[in-house]
């Protein structure tokens, strides 16, 4: 992927009909597509009760999303932006957060069960081929941590945690 392609930006009722499809996929029905949110700004929508599990939100932008009480088990959230998120109450058994960008997140009694959240980090490539991260609009001076009270971390994999 080149500097040149960004992240498709989708409005609430585009996000809808995602879920939607995803629903009939998850419950084998003709028409039903898996979604694939990978690199989408979702930035301040919501996913409040959705179950997208196994949807793939690789190098997305949930910056400030509604995601409590949604399913979102064996979803795929490499690389993706949810600082400031609402996951309360959400269940995330054996979803992939590696690299993923948790500052301010709300994840109280949120279920953790067997999720990845060791480092990692989402490239781009410039054009001459050099390698790039692919969230730039991360401040590294963000500091604040995931708020993960009543959690649910049994077999999480765990690296890089920094303590204040």
């Amino acid at each position: 992927m080149t500097e040149k392609e960004y992240v498709a930006r989708l409005d609430q009722a585009a996000l809808d009909a995602i879920i939607q499809k995803h629903a009939m996929f998850r419950s084998a029905r003709m028409g039903g597509v898996r979604a694939q949110l990978a690199r989408h700004d979702l930035s301040q929508l919501t996913l409040r009760n959705c179950d997208l599990s196994h949807a793939d939100f690789t190098g997305a932008s949930l910056n400030q999303a509604d995601l409590r009480d949604a399913k979102l088990d064996y979803a795929i959230f490499f690389g993706a932006d949810l600082r400031y998120a609402n996951l309360q109450g959400s269940s995330l058994v054996r979803a992939d957060l590696r690299g993923a960008c948790l500052r301010g997140a709300t994840l109280i009694r949120a279920d953790l069960t067997g999720v990845d959240l060791r480092e990692g980090i989402l490239t781009n490539t410039d054009a001459k081929g050099n390698l790039k991260p692919a969230h730039k609009n991360i401040p590294k001076s963000d500091n604040g941590g995931a708020d993960l009270s009543g959690a649910n971390l049994t077999d999480a994999r765990l690296s890089g945690g920094h303590r204040r």
